[in-house]
């Protein structure tokens, strides 16, 4: 006789229905894009891709609306840069 293996959450181990009740567990599936429960890599590659659009639309608008900037104080401006291209940086580096 056997068992099937389930898991904390009643599913069976490895089952899609395993890594949907993991995923909506630890609210995982709020942040990231699934089209498969178990594709964390390509989950996180299509949420870094959003990402890098959303970085690429802000800085198309700063380039078009560049003389505005100078009213932004110039500590807050080398902020900005660092962060955007960090997060840029962070996000080329996982795709």
């Amino acid at each position: 006789m056997s068992k099937e293996l389930t898991g904390q959450n009643f599913q069976l181990v490895g089952s899609n229905d395993y890594f949907m009740a993991l995923n909506k567990a630890h609210s995982i599936h709020r942040i990231l894009p699934f089209s498969d429960p178990k594709d964390y890599s390509g989950a996180l590659k299509a949420l870094c891709i959003r990402i890098n659009d959303i970085f690429e639309e802000v800085y198309s608008d700063l380039q078009k609306h560049e003389r505005f900037i100078r009213y932004i104080p110039q500590a807050d401006r080398i902020n900005l840069v660092k962060i955007v291209l960090g997060l840029r940086d962070i996000c080329i580096f996982a795709r």
